[in-house]
């Protein structure tokens, strides 16, 4: 199950929900895989959050993060709420008002997204994900002072914690 032929989003989504719901767990890793080539930035963590992907979170947050250009409106719908917030959060952490990050640790950065994902409740970490490593609570919610009523339930318990 090395190669894949589909290079339409839609069909590998199709072959995740089946690999998902059979439990084929060589199939998930190649269809996790295949998205990351297939499809944008955006559509990469909707299905990842949608299909319980993590390791899919982290490299697709950071590279978002440190894009020179911000969510446009359709990608911020996309997305839904919680999770732009959570991208837009992190990119201002990220960038520190730079045009453009690079960043010198990414695995670090993939990490640090990945964690915050997890800490505002919008993915649970798989044990056997390549990013599991959580990083301390200041590191990933440092800085975070929203106001609560914008966010999901599990969000603003998360803030009042902080």
């Amino acid at each position: 199950f090395d190669n894949c032929d589909l290079t339409e989003t839609e069909h590998l989504v199709s072959v995740l929900r089946l690999a998902k719901k059979w439990e084929f767990p060589s199939i998930i890793d190649l269809v996790a895989r295949r998205l990351k080539e297939v499809a944008s930035l955006v559509d990469q963590i909707v299905f990842a959050l949608d299909h319980d992907l993590p390791s899919i979170v982290g490299p697709a947050g950071a590279k978002l993060c440190s894009r020179g250009e911000p969510l446009t409106s359709a990608e911020s719908r996309r997305l839904g709420l919680d999770a732009a917030h959570a991208i837009w959060t992190l990119r201002e952490r990220f960038r520190g008002g730079q045009q453009a990050v690079s960043f010198s640790n990414t695995s670090r950065e993939e990490k640090r997204v990945l964690s915050f994902f997890e800490s505002a409740g919008l993915v649970r970490s798989s044990v056997s994900s390549p990013l599991r490593g959580r990083l301390d609570r200041r590191d990933s919610m440092e800085g975070i002072r929203s106001s609560p009523r914008s966010l999901s339930p599990p969000s603003r318990a998360l803030v009042r914690q902080y």
